[in-house]
């Protein structure tokens, strides 16, 4: 059973769903880390190919695309913009085949544009796991 934080976290994050065939992750800026703490914790749950688009917005000093290109996933796209990116995702979402599943991790306006790309694929908005990560402020 869950408690406290451990609820929160499992409700709110990114849950793995282990009956697709295909798991498309989109992320922006920080919300790579929810990709990267979704394949640590739950790796074994995501069968089926892997395919992760990240917009490389984050601060230069992060290193979150050298990091998702380092796990063991089928295919890693970093864009260099998020228009690059939703662009990308676009063709793929069109192109998705019945039990693909998409997760969307990051910024408010990522997230949006990936819902309404699935929605313009005839997808419920519903059906897109998704994760906001406000990009860290600095002090």
């Amino acid at each position: 059973m869950l408690h406290g934080a451990e609820t929160a976290q499992k409700q709110f994050g990114l849950l793995p769903d282990p009956h697709a065939s295909h798991h498309i992750l989109a992320a922006d800026g920080d919300g790579a880390q929810a990709i990267l703490d979704l394949l640590a914790e739950s790796r074994a749950d995501l069968n089926g190919r892997i395919t992760i688009v990240y917009a490389d917005t984050a601060p230069a000093p992060s290193d979150f695309a050298l990091r998702l290109c380092k796990q063991d996933v089928d295919r890693v796209l970093v864009m260099p913009t998020l228009l690059a990116a939703v662009g990308l995702l676009s063709a793929m979402i069109e192109a998705a085949r019945i039990g693909a599943r998409i997760y969307a991790a990051g910024s408010e306006t990522l997230i949006g544009l990936v819902i309404q790309l699935a929605e313009a694929r005839g997808l419920d908005p519903m059906s897109v796991m998704a994760e906001q990560r406000p990009a860290a402020r600095e002090p």
